[in-house]
């Protein structure tokens, strides 16, 4: 599976679903699990990732997760939630809100996810996600023009 091809990611009853740009993947772990493994591919741990992410930009709720320069994630729910959803923001065309106030979001191969939260919240947490996201490439590209 190739991370830039991740739409978003479901947490199921004692499984993982990963929607992606052509398939749908049921993996037998949690979560935690799936994001750990991800998270140790790139010599590092989820809990780690979380810590530092909330520590260096000030958060506390609904921290996004970097994963790879494919893969930045964010929570739409409370991360203990049992129907929590992790959209990848890198694949996401654009966000709009539904005449009931609900989100809907439209990902890079048109497909759409009806979300029902206010489109606000789920914008900032885009716009968050973004920002983060940004921050953590500028960083990547000092420290690889310092190696030279």
């Amino acid at each position: 599976m190739k991370y830039k091809e991740i739409l978003y990611i479901k947490q199921g009853n004692r499984e993982t679903i990963i929607y992606t740009i052509n398939k749908v993947i049921h993996i037998s772990k949690t979560i935690e699990n799936v994001f750990e493994e991800w998270c140790i591919d790139t010599l590092s741990t989820y809990k780690g990732r979380l810590d530092a992410i909330k520590k260096k930009y000030h958060l506390k709720k609904q921290v996004p997760i970097y994963i790879n320069n494919n893969l930045m994630i964010f929570p739409i729910k409370n991360k203990k939630d049992i129907d929590n959803i992790y959209i990848n923001a890198l694949n996401i065309l654009n966000i709009d809100e539904d005449i009931n106030g609900y989100t809907v979001i439209k990902f890079i191969n048109n497909k759409l996810l009806k979300i029902e939260k206010e489109h606000k919240i789920i914008e900032k947490y885009f716009t968050k996600t973004m920002s983060i996201y940004q921050m953590i490439k500028l960083k990547l590209y000092h420290q690889q023009v310092q190696d030279i």
